[in-house]
This record gives structure tokens, C-alpha cells and sequence, in this order.
């Protein structure tokens, strides 16, 4: 007969085990009811231990990536709305050749109001600095009394001052607002930690897939592995870096067990 490990007294049994050894017995009651098959126990194969080992801690891998997806979108929900606008005045119209920064929101990507096809170009306070100072240096002394300068007489020049100086606050309080909610917030942390964690739990779904399965047992593991990659978020549930392999492993092993075989 073979070993059969009993929790001691007190002891639960993990819920991954708990779950696999459900599926075994509801695949040998559904094989049972079609068919009546001779089992030779001594002669059963093994589970690959690696692999039993690395289905053990699938679960922690996976917990930890709730964990962060949860905390992220908490982040996202309580600071999102608070994130402002940029004042028109200090935007222009976006445009394929545009140049320098464009608004952005909450999360850092570009920002799309609502009926525009392209996210608004953004003035900087540091532009208007600039302007304010050379507004300045073009009006000290009496350069502009024998020619323009760019094209722009003192009157021109004083507007273009005054217009600076009266943006520039603007600009600056703007600035000093999204800069507030990002650190208070602290989002780009949270969104790398789930992104490190997406990474851990795909590395280790893509381990998984990897290893050589002996029996039904590894097959459920493997299903279960892809079954917790299917309940990630997002755009990370893409798998960039190892996904593509996936659904030709898992029937490729489905085939090989309905075949009778052994990886």
C-alpha cells in the first residue's frame, strides 16, 4: 500500500494540498464510473518532488501579488480624484509635433480629456521662468531704443513680462500640487512592488510549466498554476516574458496523460 501522510493531531493540512487531493479523488471516481481498471500500486509513478515543492509554494507567491494589487488600487482609489487639471492657460493643444512635456495623470501616463484626441501639451514654470528673464534683460537699458529685439518693440516686450509674470505662480502651484499627491501617496512605489510581484508569480508559473509531470497529480498542479496566473489584473496578465509557451505545455501534458504516458 502506498504511504499516506496524516496531519498530526491539531495540524491543518495546506488548502493547496486540501484542493489537489479533491481533484485527484473526483478524476478517480469519474475514471472509475467508465471504466473498471486494474492498478498495480508498486508499479505507479512518482511525482516529480520538484515540482510537488514548488505547487507548495505557488500560494505565498500568489498572496503576496494580491497583497500589492490591492494595496495599489486602494492608492489609486483614494488619491485619483484628487489630482487636478492642469489650468488651461498654461496647456496648448496637443499635436503629433509637439514639443516638451505633455499633462499627465494620476499614474504617470499621458492624460486624454475627455473629446480630445491627444493629450494636452504642458508649460512648464521653469518656460515662464525663462521668459520672465529674458522679458528683462530685453527691456534693461536702452537697447530697445535703437531696434527690436526678436522682432519685438518695448511695448511688445512689456506685455510679453507681464504675461510671463502672471503665469509663472500658476504654473508653479500646479506643479507644487501633483508633486504633493505623488509623494503622499507614494503610488509609484506601490505600483512597482506589484509589478515585482506579477514578475515573481509568472517566474514561477513559467517553473512550473517547465518541470516534467509523472502523473495526474502534476497535471492538476500545473492547472492550478495557470489558474492563479488567470486571476492576476491588468495588463500584466499579457505575460511578455513567458506566457507565449503556456497553453501549448498544458495540452501538450493533457495529451501525453490521456495517451497513458509520463512526461
Amino acid at each position: 500500500m502506498p504511504n499516506t501522510i496524516v496531519p498530526a493531531a491539531g495540524e491543518a493540512m495546506p488548502a493547496a494540498n486540501i484542493n489537489r487531493r479533491r481533484m485527484l479523488l473526483g478524476l478517480a471516481a469519474a475514471s472509475t464510473a467508465a471504466a473498471t481498471i486494474s492498478i498495480v500500486t508498486d508499479a505507479a509513478p512518482a511525482e516529480n518532488p520538484e515540482l510537488i515543492r514548488l505547487a507548495d509554494e505557488l500560494p505565498a507567491i500568489e498572496a503576496r501579488y494580491i497583497a500589492a494589487d490591492k494595496h495599489e488600487r486602494h492608492l489609486q482609489q483614494k488619491y485619483e480624484p484628487q489630482w487636478p487639471l492642469a489650468p488651461d492657460e498654461i496647456t496648448r493643444p496637443g499635436s503629433r509635433h509637439a514639443w516638451g512635456g505633455f499633462e499627465r495623470g494620476f499614474k504617470g501616463g499621458a492624460l486624454y480629456r475627455k473629446g480630445e484626441e491627444r493629450p494636452r501639451q504642458l508649460i512648464p514654470a521653469s518656460t515662464y521662468e525663462w521668459e520672465i528673464k529674458r522679458a528683462r534683460w530685453a527691456l534693461k537699458g536702452n537697447k530697445l531704443e535703437k531696434r527690436k529685439i526678436q522682432g519685438l518693440n518695448r511695448e511688445q516686450w512689456e506685455a510679453e513680462l507681464t504675461e510671463a509674470e502672471r503665469l509663472y505662480p500658476v504654473a508653479a502651484h500646479y506643479e507644487a500640487e501633483i508633486a504633493r499627491i505623488a509623494e503622499e501617496s507614494n503610488y509609484e512605489a506601490a505600483w512597482k512592488n506589484t509589478a515585482a510581484t506579477v514578475e515573481a508569480l509568472e517566474i514561477h508559473v513559467a517553473t512550473i510549466m517547465n518541470q516534467p509531470d509523472s502523473t495526474m497529480h502534476g497535471l492538476i498542479i500545473k492547472a492550478q498554476a495557470l489558474a492563479a496566473w488567470g486571476r492576476v489584473k491588468g495588463f500584466h496578465k499579457l505575460a511578455f516574458r513567458h506566457g507565449q509557451e503556456w497553453p501549448g505545455q498544458i495540452a501538450a501534458a493533457i495529451l501525453r496523460h490521456a495517451e497513458g504516458g509520463a512526461a
